[in-house]
């Protein structure tokens, strides 16, 4: 092999071998789970809400217990139900945590859910529930700070027959505020119970 070549041959070895490298780093999947990816963000803020009889709810009124926040709406068909009987079928399982956990629902359809429309709705899930919402501004601040997805959807039946796509996320923080894991209205109560069991002990 002459000197000419074999200078050929490792300068495109070397090139070849630059563009696998680059290749593989764009196309390598994320392999983090989600709590992982999720727990980099900062979530949650400060809001001021109403609650279904009216009273007024702050960010600061969660303090000194675990809180647990999910944001949906009323007259949602399947995901917030669903996810909202599991919570309240785990919370049933932990009387040894009833009293330092805050379940919280947040309304991400204020043009609907008024007061009494989520005391109605909560009727069905545990008895500790807050239902909050509010004037649209203040629903946006609290999507916002929670890094809650919401769109109305289109629809042909009228303004106030709709859809809402929303993210179903069940936003859990202890004590001193501070976000520690999450749950979806996908998870399944055993797990809920296992993970609020093991947040409760740190």
């Amino acid at each position: 092999m002459n000197i000419k070549f074999l200078k050929v041959f490792l300068v495109a070895s070397a090139g070849i071998a630059t563009a696998l490298y680059i290749y593989a780093k764009k196309n390598v999947p994320s392999q983090l789970p989600m709590d992982k990816v999720i727990g980099t963000a900062k979530i949650g803020g400060p809001f001021n809400l109403i609650d279904q009889n009216r009273k007024i709810k702050t960010d600061k009124d969660l303090l000194g217990k675990y809180a647990v926040i999910y944001f949906g709406y009323t007259f949602c068909p399947d995901v917030c139900p669903m996810g909202m009987h599991s919570f309240s079928e785990a919370l049933s399982r932990l009387p040894e945590l009833q009293g330092r956990i805050q379940p919280v629902f947040i309304s991400v359809d204020p043009q609907r859910d008024k007061p009494e429309e989520i005391k109605k709705f909560l009727k069905t899930f545990h008895p500790s529930f807050w239902g909050l919402t509010g004037e649209p501004a203040q629903i946006e601040q609290a999507k916002e700070a929670y890094k809650v997805y919401a769109v109305q959807q289109k629809n042909e039946h009228g303004s106030e027959h709709y859809l809402i796509d929303h993210s179903s996320i069940f936003y859990v923080f202890s004590p001193d505020g501070s976000f520690v894991g999450h749950f979806t209205h996908a998870t399944s109560v055993d797990e809920m119970v296992q993970k609020l069991k093991k947040w409760a002990a740190l």
